[in-house]
């Protein structure tokens, strides 16, 4: 199942570059959550989607918690995409791994949720690209910051488990053409509570920091997440936070997990399978290299009202633009029953998963 093109364009809008920086967790004890435990809640968009939020830090039993909530969302008629919006400090690394294979075998999507921060006289409805799941929130010039959304440490376990992703960095207007960007997504080294550690004896301490650091890579690594970015989680302390923003997390999280889009090329074919001709192929793919293009450098109201005739003359030529145009309308009306197929195949195997698991 492919990305909503809300979600894409997103992305591209909220990836202003800005530097990763390694900050002191002390320094940030304004923002964190004061909640016990993780709060779940389940909400339904216009669209039809099921967005299940993950608020506050990750204690033991909210596993259990989520299981149940996630079998009474996916049982419910009607549910095409799954998706996990996040906002977390972290917590129990056990707990948040036993989430993520709730997650995994759910084919659930994951979000960063994220917190726009409006000054005054901005209405929700003059900032573009509120997506379900994220927050709103007011500040005034002078004033400290609201809390602003995260997705750290443990959290970034659930993250990398979705079979499909995309993170959102905080948004602060301090006025209506101050903008500024925050990251959600921080990792540092899992720690255990004082309690905790400091009944064991040196030897024992040891033996069980390795195991919890062990833990918390396997599971990473097995989620998908690429070796440097488990690294880059290690090499922090645990009493810091190496905030990454969303355009450097692109390098780290595939959109979509390989294995999930490979088994559904596999069951459903590909979109471009419909074009067995090698010219068909070749331009079908020139066609895509000009709009990709397009989307990068311009993602303006007028892009988006721009004739796709013009774009196809100026990249192929009076010639080719007629049959580029035409191939792309293959595509596209083929592309419509692969969809179908594709959303019958997850919402089958998410239904078996739910009930086989009660």
């Amino acid at each position: 199942m492919k990305p909503h093109w809300a979600i894409r364009k997103a992305q591209k809008a909220m990836s202003k570059t800005i530097m990763s920086a390694v900050v002191s967790i002390a320094a940030l004890l304004l923002t964190a959550t004061t909640a016990s435990s993780a709060e779940f809640r389940s909400m339904e968009n216009p669209r039809g989607d099921r967005i299940i939020t993950l608020d506050g830090p990750i204690e033991k039993g909210d596993a259990n918690l989520f299981r149940a909530i996630i079998q009474q969302a996916i049982t419910a008629p009607g549910i095409d995409r799954l998706i996990i919006s996040l906002d977390s400090p972290g917590g129990d690394v056990h707990e948040a791994i036993e989430i993520g294979k709730i997650v995994r075998a759910s084919l659930a999507e994951t979000w960063t949720a994220s917190t726009r921060v409006l000054p005054p006289g901005v209405e929700v409805e003059d900032v573009p690209i509120i997506l379900e799941g994220n927050k709103v929130a007011p500040s005034r010039i002078g004033e400290p910051l609201p809390v602003l959304s995260k997705c750290w440490s443990a959290c970034t376990i659930i993250f990398f488990s979705g079979v499909q992703r995309a993170v959102f960095d905080n948004v602060v207007y301090r006025t209506e053409n101050d903008r500024n960007t925050y990251p959600t997504i921080g990792v540092h080294r899992p720690s255990l509570s004082s309690e905790q550690y400091g009944e064991l004896s040196a030897g024992e301490a040891q033996e069980v920091y390795n195991q919890m650091l062990q833990n918390m890579s396997d599971a990473l690594r097995g989620f998908g997440a690429p070796e440097e970015f488990i690294r880059r989680t290690m090499a922090t302390p645990s009493t810091e936070i190496d905030l990454i923003p969303s355009d450097e997390m692109e390098r780290f999280a595939l959109r979509t997990e390989p294995f999930f889009w490979d088994w559904l090329a596999a069951r459903c074919g590909r979109d471009t399978d419909v074009l067995t001709d090698q010219r068909e192929q070749e331009l079908y793919r020139r066609y895509q290299k000009v709009w990709a293009e397009r989307m990068d450098f311009d993602t303006s109201a007028e892009y988006w009202a721009w004739d796709e005739d013009v774009a196809l003359v100026e990249e192929f030529g009076l010639i080719d633009a007629a049959a580029a145009y035409k191939i792309s309308e293959k595509v596209q009306s083929w592309s419509r029953w692969v969809d179908l197929c594709q959303e019958i195949t997850v919402r089958t195997a998410r239904h078996e998963w739910a009930v086989g698991v009660r």
